[in-house]
């Protein structure tokens, strides 16, 4: 049974191993308390050495309860066992063997259910991946690719479709809806521009789902804005789509060429307009010129715009809103020049644009971005402590076991000292006389509180254990 506290928390395509495991009553699979915050995540289940998993199960948000994880073996005798995480974080409080002639697999009861023939919101949405609550948390934005999970979903009524309430502000993006963990969509709709009109996903004709399910709803082609959404049920009054009015097509831009202000293609203007000269765009106090579909196929360091005032103003250049992130910003004032505005972050894709005046009135007359270059970073010099290490490798068919022994030749007593070596040389398994950790790419192995204080010429050694291969050399660091 779980215990309170105690549990493991394995990270994707981690695994914890459990060794001399007796199966003398043979094996039918597994219960295992465990619980993640993603959906799709899977706990696969190796025996011995094999590559291929002997079961697998979906993982839930309740670890209170047993999932069953049927294995399909005729296993006896002593093996070790691997269980490892897949698409996800897991963590797992405890598990049980199941013999072979076990008891039936019992299905927890799934919980409260959701009727979704009523409006449903976005936002109870039980998982969101790639997707986020709007700043009014009334909806959720679900980015290109990115879904949302809604579990205990209660189709007693069946199901012929789904009507939604969603936007998106660029052309050609479809929602679309998977049930449990299908690989196809069950159905998809073209979203548009009004939130406050449904949309309907047809299913085809022949369609039987009952019963409870989880559904997601994935973005594809752009960000769609979901507000709420409800299923038909079968038998239910076929409803003709209206035409979806989608977003207008942009033309592209290429912002490493000079883009003139008063003929930016597709502009938008709000509390703008062209100066009488139409050389320029006059943007008022609070106000702002919307560049859409800004290729950025080569990144972005800095904006180059040229921009006048007669007073002090303040030019913004913001990311897909009028408040949307803050890339930059400078001071406008005197006569039309060049500014240089170095953006807070890289680009990539397509965007759009804003340029926003936050205070006074701007004359805005050209702007264009330069490349993105990856900033030089001077390592800090590695200073020599004196302190030395040494390790010693023994490798086997599938693993090995490292030892290494640190040396303090500083002259001094060192009251403290760090081993860094690269991950992509080693994965840790088991340590001892050791506290390990991690920092980026590297495992950080620090001593114990009774081997951290070495005298000169003094000496300790610790060790691990990996899975796999090793190679002859590993690079490492001493602090």
């Amino acid at each position: 049974a779980p215990v309170t506290g105690k549990s493991v928390v394995i990270k994707d395509n981690g695994y914890i191993k459990i060794n001399n495991l007796d199966f003398s009553k043979g094996l039918s699979g597994f219960k295992v308390y465990a619980q993640s915050s993603q959906p799709r995540v899977k706990l696969n289940v190796y025996i011995d050495d094999s590559m291929t998993p002997a079961g697998t199960v979906n993982i839930g948000t309740d670890m209170t309860k047993a999932q069953d994880l049927n294995v399909s073996t005729d296993l006896t005798g002593t093996h070790y066992i691997y269980f490892e995480a897949k698409g996800g974080a897991v963590t797992l409080d405890a598990w049980q063997a199941v013999e072979k002639s076990g008891s039936v697999v019992v299905t927890p009861p799934a919980g409260q259910t959701i009727d979704p023939y009523n409006k449903v919101e976005a936002e109870i949405a039980t998982g969101l991946t790639g997707a986020e609550l709007s700043s009014n948390k009334q909806s959720v934005v679900i980015n290109d690719n990115g879904y949302i999970l809604i579990q205990n979903v209660d189709f007693s009524k069946g199901l012929s479709g789904f009507g939604v309430f969603a936007q998106t502000n660029l052309p050609k993006v479809k929602l679309n809806v998977y049930i449990d963990d299908a690989t196809e969509p069950i159905g998809s709709v073209s979203v548009g521009i009004d939130m406050t009109k449904p949309v309907y996903i047809k299913l085809p004709a022949g369609t039987n789902v009952t019963g409870t399910h989880y559904i997601y709803l994935e973005a594809k082609g752009g960000s769609v804005t979901l507000d709420s959404w409800n299923a038909m049920p079968v038998g239910s009054t076929p409803i003709d789509q209206p035409p979806v009015v989608e977003p207008p097509v942009y033309e592209d831009i290429n912002p490493y060429n000079k883009v003139e202000a008063e003929s930016i293609p597709s502009a938008s203007y709000t509390n703008a307009m062209l100066t009488p000269s139409k050389q320029a765009v006059s943007i008022m106090n609070g106000g702002n010129v919307v560049a859409k579909n800004v290729v950025f196929s080569n990144g972005v360091s800095e904006f180059k715009v040229v921009a006048g005032s007669t007073a002090s103003a303040k030019l913004e250049v913001r990311l897909g809103s009028a408040t949307g992130t803050l890339l930059g910003s400078a001071t406008v004032s005197g006569d039309a020049k060049e500014l240089t505005i170095k953006s807070s972050q890289n680009l990539s894709g397509k965007k759009d644009i804003y340029f926003v005046s936050a205070n006074g009135v701007i004359s805005f007359d050209s702007w264009k971005v330069t490349e993105y270059k990856e900033p030089v970073v001077t390592p800090p010099p590695v200073v020599d402590t004196g302190v030395k290490l040494k390790y010693t490798t023994n490798a086997w068919s599938d693993g090995y076991q490292i030892s290494f022994t640190v040396t303090n030749n500083s002259g001094k007593t060192v009251n403290s000292w760090k081993v860094k070596v690269k991950k992509s040389d080693i994965n840790v398994n088991q340590s001892w006389c050791v506290n390990v950790s991690q920092e980026g790419d590297y495992y950080v192995f620090t001593p114990m509180s009774w081997n951290s204080t070495l005298a000169n010429g003094q000496s300790t050694e610790f060790g691990m254990i990996g899975r796999g291969q090793v190679g002859s050399t590993i690079n490492y660091t001493v602090e």
